[in-house]
């Protein structure tokens, strides 16, 4: 598949998003490797929870619920990583750490979801590339100048469709 062929988003998705100055020196880092690589542009993030597939009025419900039980947490970044997967064909590993995994877990209780393999990271570049093609990308990469944020913000966005036509509803802040 080139890396054009974007498959496309269902329903919601809840990020958790880096605070600053990492959200800008992401975004600008996914921005310019969509350029060079042809490739589709979105607003940094963390997955916390996707395929969230119910009317926007009990999405918007339920991330409320959520966010009343999480506080601001720390992320720490680490390798530079590629899969042959759209959306993690190259990204960013974060350090496991307790917090991450209690959003994970506190969004698949209040979203009624079942507990699966979750691998937090932030995604690069959205494409498909052979495995040769991904390895030459991620060896390219300059390391991130801070290795650490906080997440202080999850947004709701609606995932419906093409990457560039993804949106965000809400952002709510942890307390």
């Amino acid at each position: 598949m080139p890396p054009d062929a974007n498959p496309l988003g269902k329903g919601y998705a809840l990020w958790l998003m880096p605070d600053q100055p990492m959200l800008n020196h992401l975004a600008r880092k996914i921005s310019r490797l969509s350029r060079q690589l042809s490739t589709p542009c979105f607003e940094p993030h963390i997955t916390l929870l996707s395929r969230i597939i119910l009317p926007e009025v009990k999405a918007l419900e339920k991330s409320e619920k959520l966010v009343r039980h999480l506080r601001p947490f720390r992320i720490e970044l680490a390798d530079i990583a590629h899969l042959d997967d759209f959306f993690r064909c190259i990204f960013v590993t974060v350090r496991p750490n307790v917090a991450v995994f209690r959003a994970r877990r506190a969004a698949c209780k209040v979203f009624v979801r079942q507990r699966a393999l979750y691998l937090p990271h932030v995604s690069l570049v959205y494409g498909r590339f052979l495995a040769d093609r991904r390895k030459e990308i991620a060896r390219g990469l300059s390391p991130l100048p801070a290795q650490a944020f906080y997440v202080r913000k999850i947004a709701l966005y609606r995932v419906k469709g093409p990457a560039r036509l993804w949106k965000s509803i809400e952002q709510f802040d942890l307390k």
